[in-house]
């Protein structure tokens, strides 16, 4: 088990605990892609939050901070941020702009099929994005296809009015 959830009860209050062991082994997506990681963190985060939500008293909140920083490998500061913010939107930018390009690439090229996602409406924009970058590259290489044939005509006409200059200059 690589976290567990507590819930202890009594007849008047309830009270939640949060324990990260290690990474999950059951989702071994958090292994290879550091931004399912994180969305794997805040999955857990947000079922002790539902608990908080109905009553139960959170004995440890700051653990998640600590299971970014440990297991993510976010800046202290960073995973303070992502705590505080009540927004999807901004927990997302935070998390995805504190990704490297290589991190990024990672990201999206998963194979949901297989993996599971842990970031609501991910394998959208990941396939946006897939969509977008193919499209860039596809572009450049035309780009450089015509670049090559402009220049290979060049060339050529270079060469054709040569040739004239040469015939002009026997048959005289």
């Amino acid at each position: 088990m690589a976290y567990s959830i507590n819930i202890s009860a009594s007849e008047i209050s309830s009270a939640v605990f949060l324990e990260f062991k290690h990474l999950s082994d059951e989702f071994r997506i958090v292994k290879i892609c550091r931004f399912q990681c994180i969305g794997w963190i805040l999955d857990a985060i947000s079922k002790v939050e539902e608990e908080v939500k109905n009553g139960a008293i959170w004995v440890n909140p700051e653990v998640s901070v600590q299971a970014l920083v440990e297991f993510a490998k976010i800046p202290e500061v960073l995973a303070k941020e992502i705590i505080a913010s009540d927004s999807r939107d901004e927990i997302f930018n935070l998390a995805w702009n504190n990704l490297s390009d290589e991190e990024k690439n990672t990201a999206i090229t998963v194979n949901f099929t297989y993996h599971r996602n842990f970031w609501l409406g991910f394998e959208t924009y990941a396939k946006a994005i897939t969509l977008h970058l193919a499209n860039t590259k596809k572009t450049k290489d035309l780009e450089e296809k015509v670049q090559q044939l402009e220049s290979d005509l060049r060339r050529g006409s270079k060469i054709i009015s040569l040739v004239e200059n040469d015939k002009n200059e026997h048959s005289m």
